[in-house]
């Protein structure tokens, strides 16, 4: 049994990860406002921005403004923060105008090289993974309602230092079984907070299939027939 110690240390990473609303706020309104959010209006929005041109193109993005100063490099896999964790993680919470951050392509890469020192090297994509969870914070892109049946089309790339509490077993859920985000709170028994933060952060980079009922029942009789069909073909080519 978890001491008190335990259950308050993994209550603040929860918090530190998905934000504090509790279970009943979803439940009174699956449809209220305050479940959802705009990516565009967070530092989440400026950087995703910022790294989709550097993928594009061969030169260092720069995103600015509101004490942060992030360098996107190595054709978008490599981004060096001037600011920690903390930092980032609070203005996460902000929402931002247009005007917030400027994003520029560094022109003089030796400027890069001088900062790089004092700077903290992330992996673009782990990056970006973290930026989503700290912005959505308990909520869901707008456009995407809590009924969409989620699918993934691979496994996203954890840290092994830093895995978010539940994060895991969501993961296992969509990668295996087609869930909707509302049932799989439910069928985990994990808090609602945690699930759409992670369909936030998984969505951000590329990795959820959002399913028709008609794409489920079209699956399920792929992996019906799968079975039968393979073992008649090992049985052949043994008796041929």
């Amino acid at each position: 049994m978890p001491s008190i110690l335990d259950l308050n240390e993994d209550r603040r990473t929860v918090r530190w990860f998905y934000g504090s609303r509790d279970d009943e706020k979803y439940r009174a309104d699956f449809d209220s406002s305050e479940l959802f959010y705009d990516p565009d209006h967070y530092l989440q929005g400026a950087y995703t921005r910022a790294l989709k041109s550097a993928e594009n193109n061969d030169l260092i993005n720069q995103v600015i403004g509101g004490g942060v100063h992030l360098f996107i490099t190595d054709k978008g896999n490599t981004t060096y923060s001037n600011k920690n964790d903390s930092f980032l993680h609070q203005v996460c919470f902000i929402r931002t105008t247009g005007k917030t951050y400027t994003l520029k392509p560094l022109k003089k890469p030796h400027l890069l090289e001088q900062q790089k020192q004092q700077m903290t090297a992330h992996n673009s994509r782990n990056f970006l993974w973290n930026l989503s969870l700290w912005s959505s914070r308990g909520r869901l892109p707008e456009g995407i309602s809590g009924d969409t049946l989620v699918s993934l089309t691979r496994w996203p790339n954890f840290t092994r230092l830093d895995i978010p509490p539940y994060a895991m077993r969501i993961v296992a859920l969509w990668f295996n079984i087609p869930t909707t985000i509302n049932a799989t709170s439910n069928k985990l028994n994990v808090p609602f907070c945690a699930v759409y933060s992670v369909f936030s952060a998984c969505y951000a980079l590329g990795l959820v299939k959002q399913l028709s009922s008609n794409e489920l029942k079209q699956q399920d009789a792929v992996k019906k027939v799968s079975l039968p069909r393979q073992f008649f073909r090992a049985l052949f080519k043994k008796l041929s």
